[in-house]
């Protein structure tokens, strides 16, 4: 049961920071639209007293609808271009070994876990899984090539 559990968990992180990083480019990008056309803040306005900007939280989809497919051709390409813009670090004890590989691992570095995956005989998930913010490699395997 805990590979499962596991498993939601990463893919539910991944997703909301690719779904932070898509709102803060859409952000910058109606900023610069609205700039480019002359919009902004008039001047000499002031905002009122004790009034703060925030940000709204971004929403979190179910695990299902996370990980469908992206709806418009606008947020494939939104999508493919996130990789190259942020750097993102998972950092935990996945549980992954070279000899027993874990969803978790699949997910990260293939970007996709599917119902095939197996953990100690065990069925992680019964829908795929994707992520599409970039290939991520195992630092410990990278710093330490033959194992301990």
């Amino acid at each position: 049961p805990e590979q499962g559990r596991r498993l939601r968990q990463v893919h539910d992180a991944v997703e909301f920071v690719r779904k932070d990083l898509a709102m803060q480019r859409a952000s910058k990008h109606t900023k610069a639209a609205g700039s480019a056309k002359g919009g902004g803040k008039k001047k000499g306005s002031k905002p009122k007293a004790g009034a703060q900007e925030q940000a709204a939280p971004p929403e979190v989809a179910a695990p299902e609808a996370a990980a469908a497919a992206p709806a418009t051709k606008d947020e494939a390409a939104l999508n493919s271009t996130i990789s190259s813009e942020a750097v993102v670090l998972v950092v935990g004890d996945l549980n992954a070994e070279a000899s027993r590989p874990s969803g978790v691992a699949s997910l990260l570095e293939t970007g996709e876990c599917g119902p095939l995956v197996l953990e100690d005989g065990v069925q992680v998930t019964a829908k795929a899984k994707r992520q599409t913010l970039g290939t991520f490699v195992d630092a410990y395997s990278v710093a330490f090539p033959g194992g301990d």
